[in-house]
């Protein structure tokens, strides 16, 4: 199953199509989201793969509302997932960071995709 490629096509109309799969691009545009699955589905009918969302930009307000902007969007999303039928929760506990060698902020989202 492509449920990272499903999320991203959820996500690329906030950030003009800058979301990337583990990484960011050598030399990248912001806002920008990158996703990577953090844990993955469990044996059995219900699955729950656990996917973190990295909202990045140039200040601490744009990565914040950026942030906010997915949780709107993804929280409680009911439906197709790239061919997959599935429910979202966003866990409401997110991670802020800087990194000063960049002069970039960050708000870490994760996501939960429960699927059958």
């Amino acid at each position: 199953m492509a449920l990272g490629k499903g999320i991203k096509a959820k996500l690329d109309a906030y950030v003009d199509s800058r979301v990337y799969a583990m990484q960011l691009p050598e030399i990248p545009d912001f806002p920008a989201i990158v996703y990577q699955r953090i844990s993955g589905p469990r044996a059995g009918v219900l699955w729950r793969p656990r996917y973190q969302l990295s909202c990045w930009a140039r200040s601490y307000k744009d990565a914040e509302a950026l942030a906010e902007q997915v949780t709107a969007a993804l929280h409680g999303f009911h439906g197709d997932i790239d061919g997959t039928h599935g429910v979202i929760y966003v866990d409401e506990n997110g991670l802020d960071d800087y990194e000063p060698d960049t002069g970039l902020y960050r708000r870490i989202v994760h996501i939960y995709l429960y699927h059958w």
